[in-house]
């Protein structure tokens, strides 16, 4: 199984149209991908703090031909709003990217209907807004693609809706024993509050080839109030495969729902409820994968000061998938700050780098001491995002990428450091991206954000303005058998999170492709 790793930003001009993402060269077809997103208005590393509706998101697809089956499950916050307004709107089979807005603009904002899977990426087709929802205009969608392909790879969706009491299990039916589960599960009360689960299950493969038992399993949860006098809003680390919070009023109610995956069947799984009921109409969903890579699980906590923690994993790993709370103790809700804020944050790294080189289709042109870059042939929007590094085939750094007028046209941020004239080029951008959303805790008048970071982050914010309290990168895996974090700010207390680490032998591990 081969893993690639992109970020794709969607401009409000690029709807009801059909746009291209592009997996790393050479990659071939995806038979399935994950989405991190975020609504923003703000660069790489940078927060958006003036945008209405904040929202964040997770979605999969999976499939192959010229339809891919998908679901999109996303969150919403109105920003500057007295009175606390969220939303959670999933979407089945309608389209891998779905944001509706949340108090008086619940219109849908960006809206797509459906993808499909092509040699090198996806295409994904979008819709109009409908009346109301039109996105304001210097607001962007930055994802981040996750894609999985290979011989090797099987994969398949799962879901349901069905109602689950304390101590009922369920089996889901995929068509083959999976390694590898990655879930999402929500739970919305009108009128009061809502939360999203994102978690991994893994089977315990290495025990022999017909075992059953779990290996290791995990989640985090993101919580916000609705229709509450100030915004209310918890992160949550699970043991359990995905298990979500809730709140009465201020205060936090235990854990609801918890579903553990509690043994894997030779065609599938089996859940069982272990808390609260689950109630009727919310979504169990997710991925299912099988492959001959190696892979590991864990919880995981923070350092409490800077420096690089490891994580033994037996093998190489070649990418990671994680979330990042802002709980301090494994299996708890983090504590409520006021004014102060917390943050959900879902990252993805892969390469043998931080970052990685591409060559780019067409050829640009740019004087030297210029900003302007013109291109001929080329699918800027497509390949490149802001911060991108522009070379040219001498390896010389041209400029960075400030930002991208159309498909053949981009400003630097500074001027060019040498003439260019109808050559090719080579970009360079991160190989690793932390997704991240947040709002300040009980504060009269909520102040929503969100970020797209290089880093993988846990952000707060405090008196309207945003920042991280830990920051971290993942260090190059070159052939270690472990994953290291490079922590260049920490807090006190750690924090509590899970990632997912898998192998792929199809990689280079010199950052360069």
């Amino acid at each position: 199984m081969k893993v690639s790793v992109s970020r794709r930003q969607f401009y409000s001009s690029e709807l009801n149209s059909t746009t291209t993402v592009y997996a790393e060269p050479g990659f071939g077809t995806p038979k399935a991908c994950i989405i991190h997103y975020c609504t923003t208005n703000a660069n790489l590393n940078s927060f958006d703090t003036t945008t209405i509706q904040q929202a964040w998101g997770v979605s999969y697809a999976v499939g192959s031909g010229a339809t891919a089956f998908t679901t999109s499950m996303a969150q919403v916050q109105q920003d500057a709003a007295a009175t606390s307004q969220g939303s959670l709107r999933y979407t089945n089979n309608a389209g891998p990217i779905f944001v509706q807005g949340s108090g008086s603009g619940n219109s849908n904002i960006w809206r797509s209907t459906g993808c499909a899977f092509i040699n090198g990426g996806m295409t994904i087709f979008w819709a109009n807004p409908t009346s109301g929802g039109t996105p304001p205009p210097d607001q962007r969608l930055d994802a981040i693609f996750i894609f999985f392909t290979g011989s090797d790879l099987q994969a398949a969706n799962f879901q349901t809706s069905l109602a689950l009491n304390v101590g009922i299990g369920l089996t889901f039916d995929v068509g083959f024993q999976p390694d590898v589960l990655i879930g999402l599960k929500n739970r919305a009360v009108a009128g009061s509050n809502n939360s999203m689960s994102y978690g991994y299950a893994t089977r315990n493969k290495f025990a022999g080839v017909s075992n059953t038992s779990v290996l290791t399993q995990g989640s985090a949860a993101w919580h916000i109030s609705f229709a509450q006098a100030n915004m209310v809003q918890r992160s949550r680390h699970s043991r359990y495969f995905l298990e979500d919070v809730s709140t009465a009023g201020t205060a936090i109610a235990s854990a609801q729902s918890g579903i553990e995956v509690d043994y894997f069947t030779s065609t599938g799984f089996h859940i069982i409820d272990r808390n609260a009921n689950h109630a009727s109409g919310t979504l169990i969903c997710g991925l299912a994968l099988k492959f001959n890579n190696e892979y590991y699980g864990s919880s995981y906590s923070t350092l409490n000061t800077t420096g690089i923690e490891k994580f033994d994993t037996r093998f190489v790993p070649q990418f990671i998938l994680g979330v990042g709370t802002g709980t301090t103790t494994q299996n708890l809700v983090s504590a409520p700050k006021s004014p102060d804020g917390d943050a959900i944050s879902v990252f993805a790294a892969t390469g043998g780098s931080n970052s990685h080189r591409r060559y780019c289709f067409g050829t640009i042109s740019v004087t030297s001491g210029a900003t302007a870059v013109s291109g001929t042939g080329t699918s800027f929007r497509a390949q490149l995002s802001e911060d991108h590094d522009i070379y040219n085939t001498s390896g010389t750094l041209i400029g960075v990428v400030g930002a991208i007028n159309s498909n053949t046209s981009l400003t630097l941020k500074s001027g060019a450091t040498a003439t260019m004239t109808d050559e090719n080029f080579i970009a360079m951008g991160s190989s690793q991206f932390s997704t991240i959303q947040g709002n300040e805790y009980n504060n009269a008048d909520s102040f929503a954000f969100t970020s797209q970071s290089s880093d993988i982050e846990l952000c707060s914010s405090s008196g309207t303005v945003p920042s991280a309290y830990v920051s971290s990168n993942v260090v190059a895996f070159n052939r270690k058998p472990n994953v290291r974090l490079d922590f260049n700010l920490a807090d006190s207390n750690p924090r509590w999170g899970w990632f997912l680490a898998i192998s792929d032998n199809n990689r280079r591990t010199t950052g360069t492709e």
